[in-house]
C-alpha cells in the first residue's frame, strides 16, 4: 500500500483521492462557470409591477408556485413588498407531495397577495440551514426581508389557515 508520511504520520494515498477530487472540482467550477446576465433595469416607469415581480423572478405570467433557481436573487425576492410565501420541499419528501395540489391551488387563489415560491432542500442546503428546514416540508411567509411566520407539517387544514393569517395580517 502507498504511504504519503509527513512529520512521523503516514496516510495511504486512497484517503487523500477524495480531497484532491474535492479540490480539483471546485478549481473547474471556479473556471468553467457561466458568465451572469445583467437584468433589465427595473426602475424603468413602463414596466409593471407584475412584469417587474415575473423579471425578478425570472418567470412566465402562467406560472403561479415558482421553484427557486441559482440564477435568482434570494435577497431581492424576499425583500419585496409583495408577501412571499415559500415552502421547502424535497423531490422524496411524501408528505410535501400531498400537500402540492394544495400549495398549488392557494398560490393561484393568492396570487394577487403574494409570490409563492418553491425551495428544494437538496438544491439548497445553505437557505435549508439558514432558516432552520430540518423537519419538511416548511413553510415561511415573508414581507421585506423578515419572516412573518412559519408552519411545519402536512396538515391541509393548518396551511390553509397559515397562509390565510399570513396574507390577511
Amino acid at each position: 500500500m502507498a504511504l504519503l508520511c509527513c512529520f512521523g504520520v503516514c496516510i495511504p494515498y486512497s484517503v487523500i483521492w477524495p480531497f484532491i477530487l474535492l479540490f480539483l472540482k471546485q478549481i473547474w467550477e471556479f473556471i468553467f462557470q457561466k458568465p451572469k446576465t445583467d437584468n433589465k433595469n427595473l426602475s424603468d416607469d413602463r414596466i409593471s409591477s407584475k412584469e417587474q415581480d415575473d423579471e425578478i423572478l425570472g418567470i412566465s405570467s402562467q406560472t403561479n408556485a415558482i421553484n427557486l433557481t441559482k440564477s435568482m436573487n434570494w435577497s431581492e425576492i424576499i425583500s419585496r413588498d409583495k408577501f412571499t410565501v415559500v415552502r421547502f420541499t424535497a423531490a422524496w419528501c411524501k408528505p410535501c407531495k400531498e400537500l402540492e395540489p394544495l400549495y398549488n391551488e392557494l398560490s393561484i387563489a393568492f396570487s394577487s397577495k403574494a409570490t409563492f415560491l418553491n425551495i428544494d432542500v437538496d438544491d439548497f442546503d445553505e437557505l435549508s440551514a439558514e432558516y432552520s428546514a430540518f423537519s419538511i416540508p416548511l413553510f415561511l411567509c415573508f414581507q421585506k426581508g423578515i419572516v412573518l411566520n412559519r408552519f411545519s407539517g402536512n396538515d391541509k387544514n393548518k396551511l390553509t389557515t397559515f397562509i390565510n393569517e399570513c396574507l390577511n395580517a
